[in-house]
């Protein structure tokens, strides 16, 4: 889970039912996004969240499906990135996601091909 950068709302990754989930500082539930699915702005089983919080974006991993997708903090699709494999842009299962204010990039690990993927804050390959 993770918070934005006023503390007004938390979001959790639900992987069970497919989707995001925006609470307010008294817990209670806002909204939620995603469905089962692969198209643009659905889920298979989540796995990881990170917040750009200079932008107001969220980047969620999709374990199944092997990407990253970018969604504003209202849950607005934005785009998303990757798919199975190992070469540049692709994830072999991608895990952990780490937003670096400072560069503005996103760091994903790659646990299936052992590296660290970097981004930029729209998902451009950096390195891999």
């Amino acid at each position: 889970m993770v918070l934005d950068s006023d503390n007004r709302w938390l979001f959790t990754v639900d992987a069970v039912n497919h989707r995001i989930q925006r609470f307010n500082s008294k817990g209670q539930r806002i909204n939620s996004w995603g469905s089962l699915g692969s198209g643009d702005g659905d889920l298979r089983r989540p796995s990881n969240i990170a917040i750009n919080r200079v932008d107001g974006w969220l980047y969620v991993v999709d374990a199944v499906i092997s990407r990253i997708i970018r969604y504003d903090t209202r849950g607005q699709f934005l785009n998303s990135w990757g798919g199975g494999g190992t070469g540049s842009g692709l994830f072999d299962s991608p895990g952990q996601l780490l937003y670096d204010t400072v560069n503005r990039w996103l760091y994903v690990i790659d646990q299936g091909s052992n590296r660290i993927q970097t981004y930029n804050s729209r998902g451009e390959s950096l390195r891999t």
